[in-house]
Formats: C-alpha cells, sequence, structure tokens
C-alpha cells in the first residue's frame, strides 16, 4: 500500500495524541505540552501541500477552540478521549 503524505501527517498527529494520553496521569505538564504540540500542527495543515484533510483538521481546531479550560485531570482525559473518538473515526472512514 502506497502511503501518502496525507496519511503520514495524519499518523503523526495520531500518534501525538497518543502519547498526550499517555503521559495524561503522570505528574507534570508532558501531557498538556504534547496536547499543544497537536494543537500547533492541527493549526498549520491548512498551509501545509498535501495535506488532503482540510474539513477533518478543521473540526479539530474548532474542537481546541471551543475546549475548556481543563482544571481537572477528569476534563483533559474527557477532552483526549472525545479527540481520541474522533480520529478513530476518521481512520475507519479512511481505509
Amino acid at each position: 500500500m502506497n502511503e501518502t503524505f496525507d496519511d503520514r501527517y495524519f499518523d503523526l498527529t495520531m500518534k501525538v495524541l497518543n502519547y498526550a494520553m499517555e503521559f495524561v496521569n503522570q505528574p507534570s505538564y508532558a501531557s498538556l505540552r504534547m496536547t499543544d504540540v497537536l494543537q500547533s500542527l492541527v493549526d498549520i495543515s491548512s498551509e501545509i501541500e498535501g495535506v488532503e484533510r482540510k474539513e477533518f483538521y478543521a473540526s479539530v481546531k474548532a474542537k481546541f477552540r471551543d475546549r475548556k479550560l481543563m482544571t481537572t485531570k477528569k476534563a483533559e482525559i474527557d477532552f483526549l478521549n472525545e479527540l481520541l473518538t474522533f480520529y478513530v473515526e476518521e481512520w475507519r472512514r479512511r481505509k
């Protein structure tokens, strides 16, 4: 199977999301930092030639924009789970 740049970019952003989820229960800010990296990748996706899932990333961008301040670990976990569900649905749709 030939993997396109778009597929590779999607996989990269999903890996960053998974890392954020892995670190969510650590006594550090690693999860928040990984979430920041994911948000930055999503923010620039519309400017990168070869990224074809513009509508998907626009939806993820809206989720970041609409999220509430995460003052508890539960809120952070809920947000990350929501993003993961959204990513998995996109992955299933495209495969």
